[in-house]
């Protein structure tokens, strides 16, 4: 479980420190372009906009994606009213992180 303002709870600090005793670190860090989508989307009044990127993870090559740590996205869009929008980010395993919540105050356009 994880939740998005408390991250994933109470944490063991004996447990924590016994796992450290043996951690083995990752690999030096690779930078991977999955893709990039250019296509103007229109978000539909009332139902969600799903967009797909699938990669290969520079598969063969040396920057070939083997463990994951973060993940950076760009997104540009407009909006008639930015309070309403609503942004999830969800990895191939299925978590799902969300990058911006709605605030209904906020009728900016």
């Amino acid at each position: 479980e994880f939740n998005h303002l408390f991250g994933f709870g109470v944490l063991d600090a004996g447990a924590m420190v016994a796992l450290a005793k043996g951690w083995k670190t990752v690999p030096p860090r690779y930078h991977c372009e999955a893709g990039v989508m250019n296509e103007t989307r229109q978000i539909p009044p009332t139902k969600a906009l799903i967009l797909k990127i699938k990669t290969n993870a520079c598969l063969g090559l040396s920057t070939e994606v083997r463990y994951l740590e973060h993940v950076q996205v760009v997104i540009t869009l407009n909006a008639s009213r930015r309070g309403d929008l609503e942004l999830f980010l969800t990895s191939p395993m299925g978590t799902r992180s969300m990058i911006l919540s709605t605030r209904k105050n906020d009728d900016d356009s």
